[in-house]
């Protein structure tokens, strides 16, 4: 029978205690129900159980009554709804898998509905949804710090694609303007000018490790272009170089419906060499961890509370206590979303950074060789962030600002990390 096992005994025993050795954790009601449909099914009169002979036993759900059949995610594939739990089957294996997502594989479906690409399973005290991942692209502009220069500036694309029982792929290119620049000589005179940039491809990969957590990784070709085609003095090489690096991610779905939490380590690989070996820069290499909590989901509203955390883990900043200090100046990310409808969201945030910039009267301090770390040499820059977001058919908008900060050293000035635009368009397929 489909779902079911043949197995030799290897001395007498009943069918009783047969299923008592087989499902030891089992309730006595499950075990009476296992004896019952093991002597209906093998149509068995005896009691007793010779070794030698075979018995034939339930060994997966298929084994048990199946509710209803639908057509799967793919099309190719087949939801068989058993009493057991939801599973897949795939013509092309001949085999079946457990539906992990949602609890599904060890909960009763009493229907299946597929509604505009979305199935909705539901059971005796709820409704699941699942929606498969949809492929699609997005583009990033960022004006970067427009106090500073009107040339540095923040291009991103990226797109991503979803494989069916495989997980999700996606690549991306990163384009940063540093701006123009003035060449001159050991004198102080200009002799020309030249444009700074760097950029970077990525290939990504994300899949479900376990049902409640999802891994990621990106791998990333790195070219920097500090100064091209700009050789001085001695040396051989303009000012490029190269690299490449990994980027680590994962996300948790708590205990508690609708908390997750997230990490991630970015930019692990080796340093770049603009010149030589000897003089190879690091990375800006950073952890991030945070969590996010659904306060409010309805139908037609959401509110999201989300927080992390972003410190750089290129080297510790003070021998003395170190993990104090590093978590004191670790940049902390707070906010709230509210989106109505899946069409319009409102963000706001908060953001703590207490080392950035040394204060006017600490420059020349800061600048020496021998200089020890001095926390209180620095401005804190905190600020609030506003965004918005419009999500209408396959076409998403999603605007970002850090307004106008004072600088409080300085009045009259502004600090250059802020009146921050960025804008972004998302479009799925």
């Amino acid at each position: 029978m489909f779902g079911w096992r043949a197995e030799s005994l290897t001395t007498d025993i009943s069918v009783e205690g047969f299923v008592r050795d087989k499902w030891k954790n089992a309730s006595a009601e499950t075990q009476k129900k296992l004896v019952q449909n093991i002597r209906t099914y093998g149509f068995m009169n005896n009691t007793k159980l010779k070794a030698g002979e075979y018995i034939e036993y339930p060994a997966s759900p298929v084994s048990g009554k199946i509710i209803t059949l639908s057509r799967g995610f793919s099309g190719d594939d087949i939801f068989v709804n058993t009493e057991y739990g939801l599973l897949r089957y795939y013509p092309q294996f001949r085999q079946f898998r457990y539906v992990m997502s949602g609890e599904l594989s060890n909960k009763k479906i009493d229907y299946i509905e597929n509604r505009g690409g979305e199935f909705w399973f539901g059971t005796n005290d709820e409704v699941k949804v699942y929606s498969q991942g949809k492929p699609g692209i997005s583009l990033m502009h960022v004006r970067w710090l427009p106090e500073l220069a009107s040339d540095i500036y923040y291009e991103y694309l990226t797109g991503v694609y979803y494989l069916q029982d495989w997980g999700t792929v996606g690549g991306a290119v990163t384009f940063i303007s540093l701006g123009k620049s003035e060449q001159t000589s050991e004198s102080g005179e200009v002799v020309g000018s030249f444009f700074s940039y760097e950029t970077a491809i990525t290939a990504s990969y994300g899949a479900r490790i376990f049902p409640n957590l999802y891994g990621g990784l990106n791998f990333k070709l790195i070219y920097s272009a500090l100064a091209p085609k700009i050789v001085v003095g001695h040396e051989k090489k303009s000012g490029t170089g190269t690299s490449f690096a990994v980027d680590v991610g994962l996300l948790y779905d708590g205990p508690i419906k609708g908390l997750s939490f997230g990490a991630c380590a970015q930019h692990l690989g080796p340093n770049i060499q603009y010149i030589d070996a000897a003089q190879a820069d690091p990375l800006p290499r950073n952890l991030k961890a945070g969590f996010a909590y659904r306060i409010l989901n309805t139908d037609y509203q959401k509110l999201t509370l989300a927080a992390d955390i972003d410190k750089e883990i290129i080297q510790f900043k003070s021998p003395d206590n170190p993990w104090l200090l590093e978590w004191h100046y670790a940049v902390k990310h707070i906010g709230l979303e509210y989106s109505y409808s899946n069409f319009f969201s409102l963000r706001g945030g908060y953001i703590i950074d207490y080392d950035y910039y040394p204060k006017s009267d600490s420059a020349d301090k800061v600048s020496q060789p021998d200089y020890e770390y001095d926390p209180d040499d620095y401005i804190s820059t905190n600020y609030f962030t506003f965004g918005i977001g419009l999500h209408y058919g396959n076409l998403q908008f999603d605007f970002a600002y850090i307004p106008k900060i004072s600088d409080p050293e300085n009045k009259g000035q502004v600090l250059p990390l802020s009146d921050i635009k960025r804008l972004s368009l998302t479009i799925e397929f």
